[in-house]
Formats: C-alpha cells, sequence, structure tokens
C-alpha cells in the first residue's frame, strides 16, 4: 500500500482494510510531494486503521512512540533483534542471505539488507499467524526478485538491477551491500537522481557521494540534474577514479558501454522517472 502524497493513503484504504498491517521502512521518499516527515509518518500511519488486529514496524523505525500514540495501537517490532526464533543470520553474497531459524536454515534468495528486513517482517506476520517454521522456510525460500528490485542478472557482466525506485534508504543499502560482496572483476555504479526528495535533494546527493567514497569502486556515471551535487563534491574530495555526469541518456549509455568489462559488476539504480531499466539490455549487448 504504497503512497507518494497525503490522502492517498485514505483511497488505499478504501480500496481494501488489512487485518494485519506492516510499515516497512520510513524515509525521505517523496518528502518533495508530502512536504515534511511529519506528514510522511502521519499518511503512513493511517494504515493501521481503527478496526485492524495487529500491527508491525522495523525495530530500528525511531517513529514507532508516535505511531502508536496516534493510531492508538500497541505495534511490534521487527528485525534482527526483535524477529524471535532468529538463531543467526549470514550473508551468502550474490546467492542472498542464510537465516537460521527454529532449528531450520532458510536461503533467502535476495540481496541487501532491506530484502533481510522485509523477511524479517513477513517471519514475524506469520507467527503471529500460528503459520508453522517449516512453511515460513518454504514461502521464502520461494520468494524470487521481480524485475527492477534488487535483481541479480548474470552474464559476462554481472548486473545488480535495482531500477523500480530509488531513496537515500534503498540506494545506501545497495551500495552497503555492494561493497561487502567480494569481487574479483571491477565495481562500477550507475546512478540516476533520486526524486522527489524535496528540500533536502542536495543534502541527500551530497550524502550520496560520501557513500560512494567509503564504496570505491572503479568508476562512477551519474544521470540527472540532481545527482550534480554528488558528482561535485566527489570531485572535491578528491575521487580518483573514471567519473562521469551527464543529463542526456544517450551519453550516459555510451560511457558505460565504453567503460565496462567482462567480469565487471555493474549497479544500475534510480528514481522511477529515470528509466534506468534501459541500460541492462544494453549492458547485456556486452560479449
Amino acid at each position: 500500500m504504497g503512497v507518494d502524497h497525503v490522502g492517498e493513503m485514505d483511497t488505499m484504504l478504501g480500496i481494501y482494510r488489512p487485518d494485519i498491517g506492516i510499515l516497512t521502512n520510513i524515509g525521505y521518499s517523496h518528502l518533495g510531494k508530502m512536504g515534511s516527515m511529519r506528514a510522511i509518518v502521519h499518511e503512513k500511519s493511517k494504515m493501521f486503521h481503527e478496526s485492524i488486529e495487529k500491527g508491525f514496524v522495523s525495530e530500528q523505525n525511531a517513529f514507532k512512540p508516535y505511531i502508536e500514540k496516534t493510531r492508538n495501537i500497541e505495534l511490534d517490532a521487527f528485525g534482527r533483534e526483535s524477529t524471535s526464533g532468529i538463531h543467526s543470520i549470514t550473508s551468502q553474497g550474490m546467492d542472498g542471505w542464510l537465516i537460521a531459524y527454529k532449528g531450520l536454515e532458510i536461503h533467502l534468495h535476495a540481496v541487501g539488507q532491506h530484502n533481510l528486513m522485509n523477511a524479517l517482517g513477513a517471519i514475524g506476520v506469520a507467527q503471529s499467524l500460528h503459520i508453522e517454521p517449516e512453511a515460513i522456510k518454504s514461502g521464502l525460500e520461494h520468494f524470487m526478485p521481480v524485475g527492477g528490485r534488487s535483481r541479480i542478472i548474470d552474464g559476462a557482466i554481472t548486473i545488480i538491477e535495482d531500477c523500480y525506485n530509488a531513496s537515500p534508504d534503498s540506494t545506501n543499502s545497495i551500495l552497503d551491500y555492494m561493497g561487502s560482496i567480494p569481487w574479483n572483476g571491477s565495481k562500477r555504479v550507475v546512478l540516476g537522481s533520486m526524486k522527489e526528495l524535496g528540500q533536502v535533494s542536495s543534502k541527500a546527493h551530497i550524502e550520496l557521494g560520501r557513500k560512494i567514497l567509503t564504496l570505491q569502486p572503479e568508476s562512477v556515471s551519474l544521470y540527472g540534474k540532481e545527482t550534480i551535487s554528488t558528482y561535485d563534491m566527489l570531485i572535491q574530495h578528491g575521487f580518483d577514479k573514471p567519473l562521469f555526469h551527464t543529463e542526456d541518456y544517450d551519453d550516459l549509455q555510451q560511457r558505460v558501454l565504453t567503460e565496462s568489462r567482462r567480469g565487471d559488476l555493474v549497479l544500475v539504480k534510480g528514481s522511477r522517472s529515470m528509466a534506468m531499466e534501459k541500460l541492462v539490455p544494453a549492458i547485456q549487448s556486452i560479449a
């Protein structure tokens, strides 16, 4: 039940009123339309309507007390520390996560901390419905990411396709994941603008530059007006790898095709309006 403007959750609830609600994340996405973080929190919290039976939020969610007071509900937390039955979590790199749960090993075929947190939330909801551990394992192991959402595409060049949308939280998460993967070839980052961030847009794109500095990829290609802040920040801090910025898609594609080599790992990420998925078949054409 996604929202990007004030009043949209009311429309959603007019279509469907869930018995159980899980709030996966609250971040800067759509701040430009919403106007403030308080407005975002208030709008998303409407999901916990007056007749809902149970609600869940991430253990990292700082707005839990506000939501509980505003919606008169006691929320359950989920996460590494809060989801019961979790014994250990091990990264499997490009193969996702191994979750030790109630004596079982669950192989989650999805990458990134955000997908891990979603899985832990799903376990919490399933437990509240008294679903057996074996069924939880089966359900999670049958999950496969859809196109554009942290999908790994194997080939001469391996692509992390995360083009459905972009926010500071999701972009940082996928960059952290990319940085954690042992890789023999070069890691290349191709990022489109993060849209609808309003007054925090420039700051968010500068912070994106700081995240890239910690990753130190072999090359960075930036696309869109907003990413000039990222470009300037990297220049100012002496980023000495190939760095490119453009507002023209054809220029971006040509740059990526010129730089990419067999054995590379390429992240393609950007907001929906940037249509970054167009790059995927172009990259795949490299033999």
